[in-house]
């Protein structure tokens, strides 16, 4: 090993927990929640009808956020908004935090922490009500699967949110059920008709709740297709590791901790993630701050079609075990990433730009 070796491999070690601290630092800030859901909603408004607002980026300093705009013929930008980019048919609006107002969702979402943009440094949400039921982790398996693991502990806690239900293979300190046995729940749910897949599942109430989230890892291609048609019946929503089950949003997972995806428009640092979120989650066990306190119910939708009564059930009906793996009860991320067979890899994700000097907010549109 040269020298120059020996200083990648320091600086890629200090890149990654310069990350960690950072993506902790996030979800432990009360004051986060509430300017995700401003920055949200308020673009979504702005942009009009046939547009959503599907990432969100936030400055390290919280001072400046950048949202992606996807559809077709959104408004002008108006103030607070102000457009710093445009690819086909994104673009991308930024704003200082300070000027959002608040402004009441018209649906629920759920945001989800992705990662460290590569450029900025800033962290990237991606709200997963502005894409397809089902989301897909392919690439690398070791990345994959931490990132998987980190997205499903987000959904679990997430307030009001939807039921999880893991399954086995997804966590190595949780066995889940068999995907098999899960599938035929849920096909039996959606069979006892409206709102009965929240129903049999123990919510007791007639109205129709959110989708339950079924995470699993390597679904065989007859599993794949049974849960393409349950996400297709609006019922089920899925955090797939391996190949996609009908029309998802697809990221793909790079050996370096690289996650890219073009759908949603994200290009982040994923490596940290599990660990943060791992550590975020038991630092909200202990004070009830931070990223999982509970946001502000949407208001109630004119048209049709909508979630009954504007808003998440809050029952939780099948719940993820615990937060402690040692208690095997909840599922939590691996703070790190396990191995997988094949090519050596390094113990630490390769990173990518550092993002300790961050002068300048210079969102851009995620390469397609």
């Amino acid at each position: 090993m040269t020298g120059r070796d020996f200083t990648e491999l320091i600086r890629a070690r200090a890149a990654y927990r310069g990350r960690v601290r950072a993506l902790t630092a996030f979800l432990a800030d009360p004051a986060v929640p509430a300017l995700v859901d401003h920055a949200l909603a308020g673009a979504g408004e702005a942009a009009g009808a046939g547009c959503r607002a599907p990432a969100v980026t936030l400055s390290p300093d919280r001072r400046r956020v950048a949202v992606l705009i996807a559809g077709h013929g959104p408004r002008a930008a108006v103030f607070p908004w102000r457009e710093a980019g445009r690819e086909m048919n994104d673009w991308t609006w930024t704003a200082d935090a300070a000027a959002l107002t608040p402004a009441a969702p018209d649906r629920p979402s759920l945001p989800l922490v992705v990662g460290a943009d590569r450029l900025t440094g800033g962290t990237v949400v991606a709200d997963w009500t502005a894409g397809p039921p089902a989301v897909s982790l392919e690439g690398d398996t070791r990345v994959a699967r931490s990132v998987l693991q980190a997205l499903a502990a987000q959904l679990d806690l997430f307030p009001g949110g939807p039921a999880v239900e893991v399954a086995r293979g997804v966590h190595p300190h949780y066995p889940g059920r068999e995907l098999d046995v899960i599938l035929d729940d849920l096909r039996a749910a959606a069979a006892y008709g409206p709102g009965g897949g929240t129903a049999a599942y123990g919510s007791g109430g007639e109205a129709a709740g959110p989708p339950v989230v079924l995470v699993c890892w390597a679904p065989t291609g007859d599993q794949r297709r049974r849960l393409a048609d349950l996400c297709a019946g609006g019922r089920v929503r899925a955090l797939i590791g391996g190949e996609p089950a009908g029309k998802c949003w697809r990221l793909h997972a790079e050996p370096s901790g690289r996650l890219l995806g073009p759908d949603p428009g994200i290009d982040v640092e994923a490596a940290a993630l599990s660990t943060a979120v791992s550590t975020a989650i038991k630092g909200f066990h202990r004070g009830a701050t931070g990223w999982w306190v509970p946001r502000a119910e949407p208001a109630v939708p004119s048209g049709g079609g909508a979630v009954a009564d504007g808003r998440y059930e809050t029952g939780r009906t099948r719940p993820v075990p615990p937060v402690l793996p040692r208690r095997a009860t909840r599922l939590e991320p691996r703070a790190e990433p396990e191995r997988t067979t094949g090519p050596r890899r390094p113990s630490e994700p390769a990173a990518g730009p550092d993002a300790g000097e961050f002068d300048a907010f210079a969102p851009r549109t995620p390469a397609r």
